[in-house]
């Protein structure tokens, strides 16, 4: 591969190669949530969690299509862990009058439990808190991924349903 070309000048190619390079090594450094450092564009941070959130309130997705708009962000679907982080959460949604959308997290249960997709994680960790709506979850035969729903309890819905999201890094 010719780098130079006529009088010592750089190929086009290669410059815009090496664009690109930096654009990615710039986009993965500043992909980290943390209290001092400035947040990726549209996060918001919370310094008890210790995470950072996206919200998306503008459009909606598929389980997976909102999966893979959290991971070109670097970041995961949300996985709600606590009551802390879920009353942060919830308290967020109903600040912005937004708590009449339901948001798909990173629940499922694609196995035979319910998981969460962990921001971080390299693979699924086994729900241990969870905030179920009464009589939930109730189809897993056709309902494998965790919406959280209107009123701020969770639901199993199918993931091909179409819900707003929200994004996870820490």
């Amino acid at each position: 591969m010719m780098i130079m070309s006529y009088g010592g000048r750089m190929n086009g190619a290669f410059v815009v190669l090496l664009c690109m390079v930096s654009c990615i090594i710039h986009v993965a450094e500043s992909s980290h949530c943390t209290a001092s450092g400035p947040l990726p564009d549209g996060f918001v941070y919370d310094a008890t969690l210790n995470s950072c959130y996206y919200f998306m309130y503008i459009s909606t997705g598929t389980w997976l299509e909102a999966d893979g708009a959290c991971n070109r962000m670097h970041s995961k679907l949300v996985a709600i862990e606590s009551a802390a982080e879920q009353t942060y959460i919830w308290n967020k949604i109903t600040a912005d009058g937004q708590n009449s959308k339901t948001f798909w997290t990173g629940g499922n249960n694609f196995g035979p439990q319910w998981r969460l997709n962990r921001p971080g994680a390299t693979s699924l960790n086994i729900v241990t808190y969870s905030n179920w709506n009464a009589g939930e979850p109730n189809n897993p035969l056709l309902e494998h991924c965790l919406e959280l729903s209107t009123g701020g309890g969770w639901n199993d819905v199918p993931c091909e349903s179409r819900r707003f999201y929200i994004c996870e890094l820490n």
